[in-house]
């Protein structure tokens, strides 16, 4: 017969409860580099906490509402994430806050529901606009993969989304320009890391296809005439 050890099974269930509602010793050193804007231009989950539990995603997701060194997020797979409503509106909530303005969603096979909700937090139903794409962040470029399951649709509404935020920044006077106003064109800021970004080259579409882009760098580039 099995000894029993009074008291031994509980303190052991409190240890592993505890261990999965901290987040890791990982996600808390990003989440404190992220706060003290040590960490940036990219975070890149993908990279540096691949296929992370829920806790640490809100970990960093919650450090990420104030911090204006990250301007691109690169989730890659994220099974939390995937599935989680309250996870994608803290996401919504970090992306209104104006200083991420591109995401890599390649590898996340966001549920429909889940996908909706993100969508519908992109957009600013409150602006009276004729166009039914006004955005409610700065997000201007972006990817997210059909071949995960997403919908095409919803995607095509990313798409919109991210165009028509590009519309309305490069309209933007270049003194007005900043971290919170078509931060993408923030040419001294931005431009080298942009040019030697691979993470961006995932995105449907990238800042220097953009004429504008080159024009605010000091560049040449004559509008080509419609034959």
């Amino acid at each position: 017969m099995a000894l029993v050890v009074p008291g031994k099974h509980l303190r052991t269930s409190s240890r592993l409860n505890k261990s999965t509602q901290e987040p890791s010793k990982q996600a808390s050193c990003i989440a404190g580099k992220l706060r003290s804007g040590t960490i940036g231009p990219v975070l890149s989950f993908r990279t540096d906490l691949n296929n992370c539990r829920a806790v640490d995603v809100r970990c960093v997701l919650e450090a990420l509402v104030d911090c204006e060194s990250v301007h691109m997020l690169s989730v890659g797979r994220n099974d939390a994430l995937e599935c989680s409503p309250d996870l994608v509106v803290l996401l919504v909530r970090v992306l209104r806050c104006g200083y991420i303005w591109a995401c890599d969603f390649g590898e996340l096979r966001l549920r429909d529901d889940v996908l909706s909700l993100l969508v519908s937090g992109l957009q600013d139903t409150t602006a009276n606009s004729e166009s039914s794409w006004k955005p409610s962040t700065n997000l201007a470029y972006i990817f997210a993969d059909v071949g995960c399951g997403l919908s095409s649709d919803r995607v095509l509404a990313l798409k919109e989304l991210t165009r028509a935020r590009r519309t309305i920044d490069k309209s933007v006077p270049p003194p007005l320009v900043g971290r919170l106003r078509a931060p993408w064109l923030q040419i001294d800021n931005v431009f080298g890391w942009i040019m030697r970004s691979e993470n961006l080259t995932r995105c449907f579409w990238r800042p220097y296809q953009e004429p504008v882009f080159w024009r605010r760098a000091g560049f040449r580039c004559p509008v080509a005439k419609k034959t």
